[in-house]
């Protein structure tokens, strides 16, 4: 039960940030603990809010995961080939739909130079 509190909180902390910032593109860090629900929360609120995207690196390498990203939303990303690409689309994206982004699992590998260039 207290977990279920938890994701909950983390899910109306998201909601509030979106509604605060919903003319910004501003960056909000979710962090918690292992297991506290941070990706369930992310999950719930891209299935409620649907221009809204996921991406997940957990267990992948940051060049498989260029290439699944963009096959999972391929309306967005097309043929992007190179991160600078992604962002590219991803900012035309966000001009449209104004969407809330996750990237999860960001940090489990230090291969993401070009991500984060």
């Amino acid at each position: 039960m207290i977990l279920k509190r938890i994701t909950d909180k983390l899910k109306k902390d998201i909601e509030q940030f979106r509604s605060s910032h919903s003319y910004s593109n501003e960056i909000w860090l979710l962090t918690a603990d292992a297991g506290m629900g941070k990706t369930y929360a992310a999950l719930s609120y891209c299935a409620e809010n649907k221009d809204s995207l996921y991406f997940s690196f957990r267990h992948i390498s940051a060049e498989l995961a260029l290439k699944t990203f963009a096959e999972r939303y391929p309306d967005v990303f097309k043929d992007c080939t190179t991160w600078a690409a992604f962002f590219d689309c991803l900012h035309a994206y966000g001009k449209e739909k104004r969407p809330t982004v996750f990237f999860d699992d960001v940090g489990e590998r230090n291969d993401k130079n070009d991500f984060y260039a």
